[in-house]
């Protein structure tokens, strides 16, 4: 009985580690990324990027650009309806409950983003809707 009890607990706490959201690492988070768009990710809605310089990317009239400071600051590149191309200041910060929760505030408006790799050559997310945590 005691040997049975000890396995379910066992196996119960395996399960519960095995399904926890794993923490990202704010340090590798910290570089310049580049939107791939010719990249199709796991969903439809999966966005992925690589690190500045890292590819020859198609041409493509705008491709989306964040460069994410070790001190929490951001600059995004934005499209202005002139064509221009300019970098633009913003924040970001790891949900510290769920540490794949990325949240990018720009402009007082603050996104969600679920992370759902993140590699020394490759970041994959997934934008969170607004009240929802997937």
């Amino acid at each position: 009985m005691r040997l049975a009890a000890l396995v379910v607990l066992v196996a119960v706490g395996v399960s519960s580690v095995s399904c926890a959201k794993s923490a990202v690492d704010p340090e590798a988070l910290c570089r310049h990324w580049i939107a791939s768009y010719e990249e199709k990710g796991s969903t439809d809605r999966e966005r992925i990027f690589r690190p500045a310089g890292s590819k020859t990317f198609p041409p493509s009239r705008f491709r989306m650009e964040y460069k994410f400071g070790r001190d929490g600051g951001l600059e995004w590149l934005f499209l202005s309806p002139d064509d221009a191309h300019r970098f633009k200041s913003g924040t970001w910060t790891i949900d510290p409950k769920d540490g794949t929760l990325l949240r990018i505030t720009t402009e007082g408006a603050t996104e969600g983003y679920r992370i759902t790799a993140l590699t020394e050559d490759q970041l994959r997310w997934i934008r969170v809707e607004p009240g929802n945590g997937n």
